[in-house]
């Protein structure tokens, strides 16, 4: 079962720069068209809360390499274990924007209509993973059957777990599935409290460590493609617009200097996520 087609790039930042779903008549100015001097004057203060992975390169990007501030904000950016915690961290006003995935975005959707996409920032299909121990008769995965997996709910790994059990002839009722916070599943694998896990980096190579010889990782990169968000509040959108435009352009740079020097970006994620640069080549490839 294909829920999207095979893709050439197993991740990319969209093409034309961003998808700007929001602002109606606003022009993002290609930091081609613009100096790389700092912008003049006081910093702008905003917060800006993303998922600790691979995926928001270009956040970690941005703020490594001085973006934000080149462009004249005072960015405070926090991590949070996922895009759908950072979402949850936005409604409660501890940041300004946030990055969830479509699942958070659509599930958030059913309980409130106060929020907004602003643009769309990456994609990819090599993110998530699905690890076992091997030690449970794990070895394919038709074995899942009957085994205790664990996930993040209503999250998009929730959703790749999902998709997962599908492309191989099982379902949600064929598994004892149970919902965790992100930062708990490599203890809970690591004790035998849970068979398998689904999830993204770091958490995954945390595992791993627990585990050694013991674990054994499922991928499937032709079954979900993951879609991040930038998103804001309404009020926000209303009130800080300039704040906004001056976010975009920020990460543009970020996008621009991700494809022009890639090793520099893989080895700076990978510092950020204290994981090993193979790791995230096999997502940033």
């Amino acid at each position: 079962m294909k829920l999207y087609p095979k893709n050439k790039k197993a991740f990319m930042f969209p093409s034309a720069v961003f998808m700007i779903l929001m602002f109606s008549g606003m022009i993002i100015l290609s930091t081609s068209c613009r100096k790389q001097e700092e912008v003049a004057g006081p910093k702008e203060k905003v917060s800006i809360g993303y998922s600790f992975d691979a995926v928001n390169a270009l956040y970690i990007i941005a703020e490594a390499k001085g973006f934000f501030t080149q462009e004249g904000l005072a960015a405070e950016t926090k991590e949070y274990q996922s895009g759908k915690l950072s979402m949850e961290g936005m409604f409660k006003g501890e940041i300004d924007l946030s990055t969830p995935s479509e699942p958070s975005i659509v599930f958030s959707s059913f309980e409130r209509r106060d929020f907004s996409i602003i643009a769309s920032t990456a994609s990819g299909d090599r993110y998530y993973k699905i690890i076992a121990r091997k030690d449970r008769g794990i070895q394919k995965p038709e074995d899942f059957r009957n085994k205790r997996i664990a996930t993040q709910k209503a999250s998009a790994a929730n959703y790749y777990l999902y998709a997962f059990l599908l492309t191989h002839g099982l379902s949600v009722e064929d598994v004892d599935l149970s919902f965790k916070q992100p930062d708990e599943l490599p203890d809970l694998l690591s004790k035998g409290e849970i068979d398998a896990f689904s999830l993204s980096e770091p958490f995954i190579s945390k595992a791993e460590d627990l585990l050694g010889g013991n674990a054994i990782v499922f991928t499937e990169a032709d079954i979900y493609l993951r879609k991040d968000y930038l998103t804001a509040m309404n009020e926000f959108i209303r009130n800080k617009p300039e704040i906004i435009k001056k976010v975009l352009r920020s990460l543009i740079k970020a996008k621009e200097f991700a494809e022009t020097n890639p090793e520099q970006t893989i080895k700076l994620v990978a510092e950020k996520l204290h994981v090993k640069e193979l790791k995230i080549k096999e997502i940033l490839p």
